[in-house]
């Protein structure tokens, strides 16, 4: 179903589902976002587990017109994971038929929960800030781990208060301009890399203005501004449920990287969760220095891809397989291969249709 579509019992299930189980802890697994995504992506929805006609699980994703199914938010959420009640076992190929998908793309899907029959499978880690002792208890474990992080901070922080001009932190900003400040800078950020523009696309920019008014206890946008004098100094747009806050999109002014306000501000913001009770913060999978100084441990997460049994998911199956895979399978059934290769060639140009869309080149 649409994620707009799910009734009000249908949403307090699933909130109850993710606030019962630390593993389910991550805001991007919640109804409230899953919600705000259905209001800016029409292909956004939410698979239903019932179990003796009672909910028992929820997997929020999103569909093409070939059956093609891949996460909510794909690109820019950093967590997906069926949500589900304790002991719930699923049958991945039944989800897919009830579904109307011949494959699902999991992307940052905790590697232990992978379904059986995944393939392609690929793990990763992704950094986490451990809370569950505190700030103080968090501040102690850098100092150990290294004796220069935590001092070198410190004083670019007096620094920067001294060069520049007080220092004020919002946790928790309203404000709609230093949104669009976090975004300016994360563009030009991208550009500067060589990255694709998540903020070139209209339905990104909506989605995040939606989030930032976001109040559920599983999904609350969080909006944190660094100020040094009266100049915005750092900024962070993320999410966090009671027990996790996610680094979503970071920045930082660039006329004052020299004092490393983006660092200080991941301290600032890890203080201000541990108060509200967070005991995990989320940096996000991706290769960055200062989440390597940051990070307690990393999370194991993974991408990987369900089939469906039949010819339409064979062909995805061929679509996104390496060649040295495919070559045999064909082999073993030549009647087959003019069938499934252009099945996968058009699943290919759909895919490719789907880029070009996420990133403004095509209209909506």
């Amino acid at each position: 179903m649409r994620p707009g579509d799910l009734t009000p019992a249908q949403v307090s299930a699933w909130e109850r589902m993710q606030d019962g189980a630390p593993e389910y802890g991550n805001p991007f697994l919640s109804p409230g976002f899953a919600l705000a995504v259905g209001r800016v992506h029409q292909q956004a929805r939410v698979a239903v587990l019932i179990d003796d006609g009672v909910e028992a699980g929820f997997l929020a994703f999103e569909r093409n017109n070939l059956g093609a199914g891949s996460p909510i938010a794909a690109g820019i959420a950093d967590q997906q994971c069926l949500v589900a009640r304790p002991g719930v076992e699923w049958r991945p190929q039944a989800l897919l038929a009830a579904a109307g998908l011949h494959s699902l793309k999991f992307e940052n899907y905790p590697a232990q929960r992978l379904p059986d029959g995944s393939a392609h499978v690929v793990e990763y880690g992704s950094p986490v800030i451990d809370l569950r002792n505190g700030f103080r208890g968090y501040l102690a474990e850098r100092r150990a781990v290294s004796k220069s992080l935590v001092p070198t901070m410190e004083r670019k922080r007096r620094k920067l208060e001294r060069e520049v001009g007080d220092l004020r932190f919002d946790f928790e900003s309203t404000n709609v301009n230093a949104l669009h400040t976090v975004m300016r800078w994360k563009s030009a950020q991208y550009s500067a890399m060589s990255e694709w523009d998540r903020f070139a696309d209209p339905r990104t920019v909506a989605l995040l203005e939606d989030l930032l008014a976001v109040r559920t206890p599983g999904c609350t946008g969080t909006l944190s501004v660094l100020y040094a004098g009266d100049e915005v100094a750092a900024a962070h747009f993320g999410l966090r449920s009671r027990t996790v806050i996610c680094s979503w999109f970071p920045t930082y002014n660039p006329r004052l990287a020299k004092y490393s306000p983006g660092l200080l501000l991941h301290f600032l913001m890890a203080e201000s969760a541990a108060e509200l009770g967070v005991t995990t913060f989320d940096l996000g999978r991706g290769e960055h220095g200062y989440k390597d100084a940051l990070k307690s441990f990393d999370l194991r997460l993974a991408r990987s891809r369900l089939f469906r049994r039949s010819v339409p998911g064979l062909a995805h199956r061929l679509a996104t397989a390496p060649r040295h895979h495919v070559r045999p399978l064909v082999k073993r059934h030549p009647d087959l291969e003019a069938v499934l290769v252009r099945g996968a060639r058009r699943v290919r140009e759909i895919a490719g249709a789907g880029r070009e869309a996420r990133s403004g080149v095509l209209p909506r």
